[in-house]
């Protein structure tokens, strides 16, 4: 069994036990590769029928990482028009959202990049009822502060490097720190 599906098994069976779940791969390339085989891997090993749709933008319409899925959505061009100015489709929280209510997707698999650090992604999927295969809203926000996750660690005795506990303004509070 790969790294990717021995990870994933047990958080999908402990978010959504004993169903057949739809897994939006919001992510692309090499991420939604290993995701999609890991998926048949566990599908093949459990008995399972779980389903990858991955999301896309009309670039990659003929990219492999598209046909190996079971499923495909395009998510329109990679650069959308936005208030201030264009962005990434991948990053496009409303496009992501239409995206998992028409692929009727159980779970979404974010990988790293692209939304996988955006708190909002997370309470959008909560809200919608997608359990996302990942960090809560919560904990991204906690571990987004660098301060505050160094604080973490330190509670649950995790080492890290001394410090000053504190945050640094400028080159001066540095050496006082």
């Amino acid at each position: 069994m790969s790294k990717v599906a021995a990870r994933l098994g047990p958080v999908m069976e402990r978010q959504l036990p004993g169903s057949d779940l739809r897994i939006a791969v919001v992510n692309r390339g090499d991420a939604a590769m290993r995701v999609v085989h890991a998926v048949r891997e566990l599908n093949l090993e459990h008995g399972t029928d779980h389903r990858t749709i991955v999301l896309h933008v009309e670039e990659e319409a003929g990219a492999r990482f598209v046909e190996l899925a079971d499923e495909a959505y395009d998510l329109g061009p990679a650069r959308v028009p936005g208030a201030d100015g264009s962005h990434l489709a991948y990053l496009d929280l409303d496009r992501l959202e239409e995206a998992l209510r028409r692929t009727r997707a159980d779970a979404a698999w974010v990988g790293w990049g692209f939304v996988a650090e955006r708190p909002e992604f997370a309470e959008r999927c909560a809200q919608m009822g997608v359990v996302l295969v990942g960090p809560s809203a919560a904990v991204m926000r906690q571990l987004g502060d660098k301060i505050g996750a160094k604080r973490l660690a330190e509670s649950v005795s995790v080492p890290v490097v001394s410090w000053s506990g504190r945050a640094v303004g400028d080159a001066g509070d540095a050496g006082d720190a």
